[in-house]
């Protein structure tokens, strides 16, 4: 009996990191901001997570954050070559 003690909280475990990794991420994004406002008042641990769990949501890498990938305006732009 005592297994299903810690068998049945790493299942669950798993399966909400699965949930979590597999989900596309705007929809992440949005449950995390839930959590985090749901979890705004309550206990300090569980604000704690939310805002963690908020902060990972958050896109981290790819062409949307890289300065390189922004177009420069003004007039040190440069003609196309011909």
């Amino acid at each position: 009996m005592w297994q299903w003690l810690v068998i049945a909280p790493l299942v669950a475990a798993s399966a909400a990191y699965a949930a979590w990794a597999l989900m596309p991420a705007p929809t992440r994004l949005r449950f995390a901001r839930w959590l985090a406002h749901r979890a705004a008042g309550g206990p300090a641990p569980l604000a704690g997570l939310a805002a963690r769990l908020e902060r990972a949501a958050l896109p981290s890498g790819g062409c949307d954050s890289c300065p390189a990938s922004r177009v420069a305006t003004g007039a040190d732009r440069k003609p196309p070559a011909r």
